[in-house]
């Protein structure tokens, strides 16, 4: 007997689903291959460290990256300071603002 709960998938089996998706249409061509691995190395680089943008809330008091227990958005993704002053964020990639144009458009 298997339960209909069982069958279901998860939410992060419907997110890997659906991002991956995406993935296998996008790496089919040469060119955007290269293109996602340069848009991931800067999305990677650029979000390592939370910079002090608005989105950022800064000390100025204290000298700190960040006030310690603040949370904000930076892009789709989550940031939270921790106890000593240093941000952490998720790393999840955002959809572009602007989609890039396909070869026949």
């Amino acid at each position: 007997f298997i339960s209909s709960e069982a069958a279901r998938p998860t939410q992060e089996q419907l997110v890997y689903e659906h991002y991956s998706g995406h993935i296998n249409k996008i790496t089919k061509e040469p060119n955007m291959k290269v293109m996602l691995v340069m848009v991931l190395c800067i999305f990677l680089v650029s979000h390592v460290k939370a910079d002090a943008s608005p989105e950022s809330p800064e000390s100025e008091e204290t000298g700190m990256q960040c006030i310690p227990g603040t949370t904000w958005m930076q892009d789709c993704n989550t940031c939270h300071c921790q106890d000593n002053g240093i941000a952490g964020c998720t790393l999840m990639a955002c959809e572009p603002l602007h989609p890039l144009p396909t070869q026949g458009a």
